[in-house]
């Protein structure tokens, strides 16, 4: 049996390496192709292995990914430092892209699913540990009107506290068996 080896400065990424590669960082073919500088169809014409994937293309890809897991070590480092653990810690999402980079600059120019995409990453590496993750999204009017009634600025911290707040909202009880989707009422039974 050999081991394992590291090719991927060394060979060429397959189509099918690239379509997976760009899915797992939540990249749509139109924003790996905006990425890359290149129009839709060559991006297509990469993934359907008309043309070969240049080798920029791949380490831009491949450097995403790592950026991806170095943060999702990062937080997870960031929860141990932590004192006490918490219960239940609490992802936020962004329901568009521009919200993404109102509120998170750093992420441009990646599209809000690549945002996502990262989250599921981290939710999935807390659970692995023994921690409860849970995502929502943030609702820009409601969280305003929160830092209004909190005499608040926006801030990381204070996203975090509207974000705990706001999981009680936006998780919904599961539908009974029977009852139709849109029921949200209990019977009086």
């Amino acid at each position: 049996m050999t081991a394992p080896t590291d090719t991927r400065e060394t060979s060429p990424m397959t189509a099918a390496e690239l379509k997976t590669l760009r899915e797992s960082l939540g990249l749509t073919l139109d924003a790996m192709a905006e990425m890359s500088g290149v129009q839709q169809r060559t991006a297509k014409y990469w993934e359907s292995g008309r043309f070969p994937v240049p080798a920029d293309v791949q380490e831009v890809l491949q450097r995403l990914d790592d950026r991806f897991e170095h943060m999702t070590r990062m937080t997870l480092e960031a929860m141990r430092q932590q004192r006490t653990q918490p219960a239940e810690v609490v992802l936020i999402r962004y329901r568009s892209t521009d919200d993404l980079h109102h509120y998170r600059p750093e992420f441009k120019p990646l599209p809000a699913s690549a945002h996502g995409a990262l989250l599921g990453r981290v939710a999935q590496a807390m659970r692995r540990e023994g921690h409860t993750a849970r995502i929502v999204f943030l609702e820009p009017d409601a969280y305003g009107a929160w830092l209004r009634e909190q005499q608040r600025k926006d801030s990381e911290e204070a996203r975090d506290q509207w974000a705990l707040q706001a999981l009680a909202g936006q998780a919904m009880p599961p539908r009974q068996p029977g009852r139709p989707a849109n029921d949200r009422e209990t019977s009086a039974d």
